[in-house]
């Protein structure tokens, strides 16, 4: 038996830090992420409360969304180094009262559209496993309509590092991120080399 641990851990030590043959390959990939930048600007944000509706209690009554999906390439120009691109999409409804003393329920719906360009190096590049670590920029769209008919549209300036993220696999294969920014705190998904 102890010999049998100690051959698949040496198999998967082997396989897991062989380097694969990344320059020029393409991966895509798509995803879930929890405690985005977006879930901190709109449940702590009272942004559209004066463009939208002017009488309302800066209190919320009810939040509804949570987390972000995203999508995006990398380009592997080097075994190591990758660029690309990225899109998430995120989606809220908050509740608030009006001030008038009939306290009518007024719900704003809120949609983050953010597409950034991203950058990934890998730190331990195996064919089993990688650990890396990837940077993005670029802009976020969000879209604020109240059901009284008022909407509006505003741009921000969005971002996301994640210093850690964990790959099994290498054409296919899954991942998990911790980080800080529009991807979330912890995300996850699935990718594709080709």
């Amino acid at each position: 038996m102890k010999k049998l641990i100690l051959l698949i851990f040496t198999v998967f030590a082997v396989s897991a830090y062989a380097q694969p043959d990344n320059a020029g390959k393409i991966d895509i990939y798509a995803g879930y992420g929890l405690g985005t930048a977006q879930d901190i600007i709109f449940i702590h944000s009272t942004m559209w409360t004066g463009v939208l509706v002017s009488d309302l209690h800066e209190d919320v009554v009810d939040v509804n969304g949570f987390g972000s999906v995203f999508a995006g390439f990398d380009y592997y120009n080097s075994e190591r180094i990758s660029f690309g691109a990225q899109l998430n999409y995120a989606s809220y409804e908050a509740i608030y009262k009006a001030k008038s003393e009939s306290e009518q329920q007024i719900k704003i719906a809120t949609k983050f559209y953010t597409p950034m360009l991203r950058g990934k190096v890998n730190w331990i590049n195996g064919s089993l496993l990688q650990l890396y670590t990837t940077v993005a920029a670029g802009a976020t769209f969000m879209q604020g309509s109240a059901d009284n008919g008022n909407k509006d549209t505003q741009a921000a300036f969005a971002f996301h590092v994640s210093p850690v993220g964990v790959r099994l696999g290498n054409t296919f294969s899954v991942f998990a991120e911790a980080g800080f920014g529009f991807q979330g705190l912890l995300s996850a998904g699935a990718a594709i080399k080709f």
